[in-house]
């Protein structure tokens, strides 16, 4: 809008799931995969003792041994066989989404209460496919949080959530740049349930 492009668009704000937003994201799996049950208490003081915090390879200094072992076990304790779970079971397509396997999705976003709920003007959209199957793209940024506080700056609302059992992008991280934003609390943290 700014650029004055046409058609202008009238953005309110904007909703994440489960952002990528920070290049210390990885570093809040540690964390999440003890809290799950997927590494014992013993390997997380370990890790947070000898890794002190950085658990990404290319910042661990080579002589840190004990740190890169612990990795090393960390690693194989979290390594779950998905990928051949999900085909013994799912061959609906030949897409293959790196994160979610979901086919149900593809037939509830084209239906005409959800588009109506979302505002989607009919005929905009004919298929709606969840991953693509050939995205180029170059990553820019490996920090977005100052593109969070401008979109703030500049009166765009956002809703940023994230699950409790996404290891990809733990809640931990997210609740870490969230308050890296420096804002004051408007409404205090809850939970948000599925009964």
């Amino acid at each position: 809008n700014e650029a004055g492009n046409v058609p202008y668009i009238n953005l309110k704000g904007y909703i994440l799931g489960n952002p990528l937003t920070f290049p210390e994201e990885n570093n809040y799996k540690i964390r999440f995969a003890n809290g799950m049950g997927l590494i014992s208490d013993e390997l997380y003081k370990s890790l947070v003792h000898t890794c002190q915090g950085e658990y990404r390879y290319e910042y661990i200094s080579e002589n840190n041994i004990e740190c890169r072992q612990n990795l090393e076990l960390y690693e194989k304790l979290i390594k779950l066989p998905t990928q051949k779970l999900l085909n013994e079971h799912h061959s609906a397509s030949s897409v293959y989404c790196p994160i979610y396997k979901s086919y149900v999705v593809n037939y509830w976003v084209l239906e005409a209460s959800v588009r109506e709920a979302l505002h989607t003007r009919k005929g905009t959209i004919s298929e709606w496919k969840r991953c693509a199957e050939n995205l180029n793209f170059t990553r820019t940024f490996y920090d977005v949080r100052p593109k969070h506080q401008y979109l703030s700056k500049k009166g765009y609302r956002s809703l940023i959530y994230s699950g409790d059992h996404d290891m990809k992008i733990p809640h931990h991280s997210t609740q870490a740049w969230i308050r890296d934003l420096n804002y004051s609390v408007v409404d205090q943290w809850r939970s948000w349930k599925v009964h």
